[in-house]
């Protein structure tokens, strides 16, 4: 495993690991393996823990791993993880879509504790001699205080779709479907009762390439379902008290992709842009230690991505 390099100072965070960001998947025996060190996601366990998807030495597989922020000790929770996770809101489980032997994509859920895992729903695509549908799971939820998930699906051939499910694979309800509607990073509010997410941006424009229309909608009332637009972004999440966070792609010098990470206000519509230290393309917020994780290569030369810890106030 690569080595975890040590603390550095000179921008106020704790620097703990060091991968690429741009990767080639190389298949091997039908393993895909990264040309390079990279990780695609972090979220905090606790105050003092984080766990990631990364692959952390050339040519390697992506693997699960959790790390602890103070002794930036690594340990690999569950072997070959090429995928985006949601975690519980209160740490104890991890939603996650994979496909299994028959090529069908399922969701699933690890119990944290003794990462047991169930299958909650399998999706079947339709091959044939005619036609070929293919239905993949992008991007799933917790509903906090309940025991269901939220997710969504796309399709090549029939509706994009967002539905409700109970854990043990029950009572599944469809709220949304839209054609080529790429629903994607579905963050729930603490409280259960809004849901933020990504759609596909129908502009023309070379940046809705990379940056999605950020959504809100009420789920309290199915009966008066209504979605509200109020920004655009590469990602976002709900944070304490209903807080926003916004990651937004831009073009920067000779074509290369900037972030740049906003806090939203819902009674005004108004953004706040985030101190230059936290710009990234996934960060996260825990408030019982008042930090920051965050992915960034804006400080290397080979732009490598680097998990950082800050203080929220952005002083260390």
């Amino acid at each position: 495993m690569r080595s975890i390099k040590k603390i550095i100072s000179l921008v106020s965070v704790i620097f703990v690991s060091s991968c690429s960001f741009n990767t080639v998947p190389v298949p091997k025996n039908g393993i895909y393996y990264h040309e390079k060190p990279a990780i695609s996601q972090v979220e905090w366990l606790d105050k003092d823990n984080i766990i990631f998807t990364g692959s952390l030495e050339t040519k390697s597989k992506f693997n699960l791993y959790t790390m602890n922020i103070n002794n930036k000790e690594v340990k690999k929770f569950k072997d070959d993880f090429d995928n985006r996770f949601s975690i519980s809101l209160d740490k104890t489980k991890i939603a996650y879509a994979d496909f299994n032997s028959k090529s069908q994509h399922e969701l699933r859920i690890i119990n944290i504790q003794d990462k047991s895992e169930n299958v909650v729903k399998t999706i079947d695509s339709s091959v044939t001699q005619l036609s070929s549908e293919f239905t993949t799971i992008d991007s799933m939820a917790f509903i906090p205080n309940t025991n269901r998930l939220i997710f969504s699906t796309s399709s090549n051939v029939s509706s994009d779709s967002m539905r409700f499910i109970d854990e043990d694979g029950k009572n599944e309800k469809e709220i949304l479907s839209v054609s080529k509607a790429r629903y994607n990073n579905i963050s729930v509010s603490e409280d259960g009762k809004k849901i933020l997410f990504g759609s596909r941006l129908t502009d023309d424009s070379y940046m809705a390439n990379f940056n999605s229309q950020i959504n809100t909608l009420d789920i309290s009332d199915l009966n008066k379902l209504e979605i509200k637009k109020i920004s655009k972004g590469y990602s976002s999440f709900f944070g304490k008290n209903d807080e926003i966070f916004i990651s937004r792609t831009d073009v920067g010098f000779l074509g290369s992709l900037n972030y740049t990470s906003y806090k939203y206000n819902s009674q005004t519509g108004t953004e706040t842009k985030l101190d230059d230290n936290k710009n990234s393309d996934d960060f996260k917020i825990n408030y019982a230690n008042a930090k920051i994780v965050f992915l960034s290569g804006k400080n290397n030369s080979d732009k490598t991505e680097e998990i950082y810890v800050s203080n929220i106030d952005g002083k260390e």
